[in-house]
């Protein structure tokens, strides 16, 4: 395998996360924790779900606190982008160093 290849299949299997898609999803589906689950964060993603779903059948004071939930999250949106950002570039930095030395072995 060549070492553009190698970059390529990197590009592939550690894409960033764009702001704006993240911010779109948090705005228009974020009450279903949409923006969680496109940041491969699939605990809290479903813990939003469920949140939103006993909130719709109890009491308003729930709501009040869902309501509270999400501006917070909002607010630290931007911070986890950034953090899964540099998350997987430090992993495709790992896997081309990986894949570099797998093929000059081979």
């Amino acid at each position: 395998m060549s070492n553009y290849s190698i970059i390529k299949e990197s590009e592939l299997i550690y894409k960033e996360k764009n702001m704006l898609h993240s911010f779109l999803f948090y705005l228009f589906l974020g009450f279903f924790g949409c923006h969680r689950f496109y940041l491969d964060q699939f605990k809290e993603g479903i813990f939003i779900f469920i949140l939103f779903f006993v909130s719709l059948f109890t009491l308003d004071i729930l709501w009040f606190f869902f309501g509270i939930y999400l501006m917070l999250e909002g607010f630290h949106l931007h911070n986890r982008v950034i953090k899964y950002n540099k998350e997987k570039l430090e992993s495709r930095k790992v896997f081309i160093k990986k894949s570099l030395a797998d093929n000059k072995k081979g």
